[in-house]
């Protein structure tokens, strides 16, 4: 039976990982994600987990969230982990998997700022570079904001 609402971990670029109730309906993660979703699943903890985060979010320049799979790539913009169930669907994400997620995305919190920042840094040299300035030319840059 399908849950009307779920338990999630709420993952917010820059902020640390939350738990909060969202409602199990494909209207309420796509306005959490702010656009069209995709859902991946993790293995890390044995038990069925899924990743759900914006499908354009690199491509719209949202900021950057954290590392994923030991800074193999980075989630751009806002996501939550839930639960699955045998049919896919959604479920709240089980207590042992908050918690083992949790710990491991504060860990990685320190590792989403150095990344963003360095990101911030290669757009600037990449915008002084396209606009031909002179090295060491002062030009502001900020990411769009996701909400």
């Amino acid at each position: 039976m399908k849950e009307e609402k779920i338990k999630v971990l709420a993952l917010l670029p820059m902020e640390l990982p939350k738990e909060i109730e969202l409602d199990n309906t494909l209207e309420a993660m796509q306005k959490f994600v702010g656009g069209l979703i995709e859902c991946i699943t993790l293995s890390d903890t044995g038990s069925a987990v899924t990743l759900v985060c914006n499908d354009e979010g690199k491509l719209l320049g949202l900021p950057l969230n954290r590392p994923l799979w030991d800074g193999a790539d980075v989630l751009a913009g806002p996501g939550f982990l839930a639960g699955c169930d045998n049919e896919g669907n959604l479920t709240s994400l089980p207590q042992s998997a908050m918690d083992f997620y949790k710990e491991k995305c504060m860990k990685l919190t320190g590792l989403a700022r150095n990344t963003y920042y360095k990101y911030k840094r290669q757009i600037r040299a990449e915008l002084i570079a396209e606009q031909d300035l002179p090295k060491g030319a002062s030009i502001f840059y900020e990411p769009p904001k996701s909400f």
